[in-house]
């Protein structure tokens, strides 16, 4: 577990005994472009308190870490506040960047919700800070993050912004099951509270596109014994949780670490370089690795082994860079096109295993297509983007209003798929139906004998944004004079989406000499639509 807030390369650090591993299992965060009251509305959606006013009682001080507890400078007051709806918890951890005691210039802060999900902000602007009450009381109360832009004064940044902000990327060093860098049994350790910073599963973040997206857990230490005397990471480190007797969570539990390397991947993506120095070396330096200086030598050598490497040759990731839009609005039945771009961040060349694929909303089928990246003679290698068009039909009956649709990319594994990488939400504005039709040829017979019957052939365009079913939509028939009709409707033999034609075929025929007329016209439930043409027939 870890609770670390950077600042140009700080970082706190609180460890517990020490377990990881080299190769990861999956990237789960969801890369936005969201900032200011757009990515506070998305993170109070998806159940992500957001920080309350800096200088309000919400925030509770639980305490002053000590200089053999942390990595940062002096002033490192722990403030936690504990939120009831959405349920979850923010913490921060003030502090000055250098000796000064006032204002306080680094504020990250990190708010994590039951299920997992957890969002960043910073601060861009020196935080008023009341140096005679201690850590306790501010001079003025400053708004953290808000839903309503009206609120926000610049002081605080979050989401998208985040990406060339100078506090750098947080999630090279806040990886793991849960955001937070914690040593047991100080103010950072807040487990065994109501609201505990334990996440049900391995933490899912909303970052920029470009951050590291907590890939793991790890495993490089499965099958490693450790040596005669010596202390396993595993009776901490395990991931999911170790249960003891009656099924109690183990009050050690922390977690697997997150996959580990010292090289970047990609220039401007520090693949875990500053988890390994930063968070693991320096705590092995203060001898919270394992807790109390214990023997852990093998386990310690092996994460000691996988920093120092590369990333797994197997390691396949990618990092979200745009999309387009879908059009505005679409009907029922439409098709239409979505493209998606992704960068190649891993060390694995996409040469047409990999998938950029639409995930659209439950419910109907969106009958979404799947495109491969790259081929064998024209790979995507590392570092470079790749750009692939979807194609979807909205369901025939789906009802007007705006769905969710995400555009993503995955890689094969022996199980099926792991998704590496995703774009923020699109929102599909789906129109009411519009049914419109016209008719394109009539072929029939200009004349029939008494009693003769001949061959129609009528072909009709969908021009509405509707699209025909059969069984909902029919070709009506009408006659007058001596013409005569076997049947009054025409049933659809198959689907007709907008823009497209089809075909169909009725017999006319005559009963007495003299002349007569058949027209035909769409319908539906709601009545006839569209163009209607008839013909004269001469019956001899």
């Amino acid at each position: 577990m870890a609770l670390s807030f950077r600042r140009h390369g700080s970082a706190f650090l609180a460890g517990t005994m020490l377990c990881a591993a080299l190769a990861w299992t999956s990237a789960r965060a969801e890369i936005t472009t969201a900032s200011g009251a757009d990515y506070a509305s998305l993170c109070q959606a998806n159940g992500v308190p957001l920080p309350p006013k800096w200088g309000t009682s919400d925030w509770r001080f639980n305490g002053k870490l000590q200089s053999n507890q942390v990595f940062i400078v002096v002033g490192r007051e722990a403030f936690v506040y504990y939120a009831q709806s959405p349920q979850g918890l923010c913490i921060t951890l003030p502090r000055p960047l250098n000796s000064s005691v006032v204002p306080r210039a680094a504020f990250g802060i990190i708010c994590q919700g039951t299920t997992g999900r957890v969002c960043f902000w910073d601060n861009t602007r020196d935080v008023p800070w009341d140096a005679t009450n201690g850590a306790t009381v501010v001079s003025a109360q400053v708004v953290m993050a808000s839903t309503n832009p009206a609120d926000l004064d610049g002081n605080f940044i979050g989401g998208g912004a985040l990406a060339n902000h100078n506090g750098g990327m947080c999630t090279d060093c806040h990886a793991g099951r849960n955001p937070y860098i914690v040593m047991p049994g100080y103010p950072t350790d807040l487990r065994n509270v109501p609201i505990s910073q334990d996440s049900p599963v391995w933490y899912n973040p909303f970052v920029p596109a470009g951050w590291l997206q907590n890939a793991g857990p790890s495993n490089v230490l499965v099958g490693v014994a450790p040596g005669p005397g010596e202390g396993s990471c595993s009776g901490c480190h395990a991931d999911p949780p170790l249960v003891g007797p009656g099924g109690v969570a183990s009050a050690a539990q922390a977690g697997k670490f997150p996959a580990l390397w010292n090289l970047p991947v990609v220039p401007t993506v520090n693949a875990r370089l500053d988890y390994c120095t930063s968070v693991l070396d320096r705590a092995k330096v203060l001898g919270r690795m394992p807790p109390g200086g214990g023997n852990a030598t093998t386990h310690w050598n092996a994460i000691t082994a996988a920093c120092a490497q590369p990333p797994n040759p197997q390691a396949d990731a990618a990092a979200f860079v745009t999309h387009t839009q879908p059009p505005l609005p679409v009907a029922p039945g439409q098709v239409f096109n979505i493209a998606g771009t992704f960068r190649n961040t891993g060390i694995v060349t996409w040469a047409g295993r990999q998938t950029i694929e639409a995930l659209p909303p439950a419910g109907p089928a969106w009958n979404a297509s799947t495109a491969t990246v790259g081929t064998a003679t024209a790979p995507i290698t590392p570092t470079n983007i790749v750009t692939q068009s979807i194609t979807l039909t909205v369901p025939a009956q789906t009802p007007p209003g705006n769905y969710p649709l995400t555009i993503a990319m995955f890689t094969p594994t022996p199980t099926g798929k792991r998704q590496l990488a995703n774009g923020p939400a699109l929102s599909v504005q789906v129109a009411s139906a519009n049914d419109n039709g016209a008719i394109v040829t009539v072929t029939a017979p200009g004349s029939l004998p008494t009693n003769g019957s001949g061959p129609v052939s009528v072909t009709l365009r969908n021009n509405g944004t509707s699209t025909w079913s059969p069984g909902g939509y029919l070709l009506k028939l009408n006659r007058t004079g001596r013409v005569s009709l076997p049947v009054n409707t025409v049933a659809l033999p198959s689907m007709v989406a907008p823009g497209t034609s089809i075909t169909l075929t009725f017999t006319v025929g005559c009963t007495t000499a003299g002349t007569g007329t058949f027209s035909v016209q769409m319908s539906n439930q709601n009545g006839v639509f569209g163009q209607s043409t008839g013909r004269t027939i001469v019956c001899q």
